[in-house]
């Protein structure tokens, strides 16, 4: 009986060893997970001191909180558009050309030539112009009959140049009508037979008067004749047209 109860004893005392040594890890742990929450806790705001001292956030200003901003919106509201001014305004005079061109002459336009008119008995005669090409030159002459029909006979002899410095020229061809005229031509000996076309009231023939040897430095003819014979074996009547200061227009 004695055993069992010292047996009893020991067994009390060893349950109890252990309960006691769990009660203290318990408390140990609750000491030990205290003191971790005070050292990661913020020091009190205040003046300052806590019971151990000055706390390391002494001297400065407490931190105010600023309270949350709602989103902005979008401003739908048109904005007003400023009016300019009349000084604000662009106009084409307020800016100045960075540079300017060189003003151009204005083209003049190229005068025709002018056209020379002569009334002999019912005739009128037109010279058109007289276009030269190096020492040659071909003068176009229209002819008008405004009588009764008739046949015109020209030779190229009886019409002439004088130009500006006395020098006279005679036609080394003329041509009336084109050259296609079927008046029908006698001739005698080595004489040329003359330009001939039959004239209609109020058509015009066209005759071209040809001269060579007339220098480059010649500008104007002082006078330019072209002549019908008079009488003879064609029956002519003597008209003689006169031009005078006819300008000689490179071809």
């Amino acid at each position: 009986m004695g055993t069992d109860s010292n047996h009893k004893k020991t067994i009390s005392g060893f349950v109890g060893g252990v309960i006691a040594a769990v009660i203290a890890a318990v408390i140990a742990a609750v000491i030990v997970g205290e003191g971790r929450f005070a050292q990661q806790s913020p020091p009190p705001l205040g003046d300052g001191h806590g019971p151990s001292g000055p706390s390391p956030s002494a001297g400065r200003e407490p931190v105010t909180a600023l309270p949350a901003q709602a989103p902005k919106q979008a401003d739908t509201t048109p904005s007003a558009v400023a009016t300019p001014t009349p000084s604000d305004r662009f106009t084409p005079s307020s800016v100045e050309p960075t540079s300017r061109e060189p003003e151009r002459e204005p083209t003049r336009p190229v005068a025709a030539p002018e056209i020379l008119r002569e009334r002999v008995g019912d005739h009128i005669f037109e010279l058109k112009q007289c276009a030269r090409s190096g020492t040659a030159l071909e003068c176009e002459v229209l002819v008008t009959n405004q009588g009764e029909d008739r046949t015109l006979y020209l030779l190229p002899e009886n019409s002439r140049l004088i130009d500006e410095g006395g020098i006279e020229y005679s036609a080394v061809s003329l041509i009336l009508g084109g050259g296609g005229s079927r008046v029908p031509m006698i001739t005698f000996g080595s004489n040329k037979p003359p330009a001939a076309a039959n004239l209609t009231t109020g058509v015009p023939i066209k005759a071209v008067l040809s001269f060579e040897g007339i220098p480059s430095g010649v500008k104007r003819a002082a006078l330019i004749e072209i002549q019908e014979a008079a009488g003879g074996f064609y029956g002519g009547r003597g008209l003689k047209a006169q031009f005078r200061n006819v300008p000689l227009e490179p071809h």
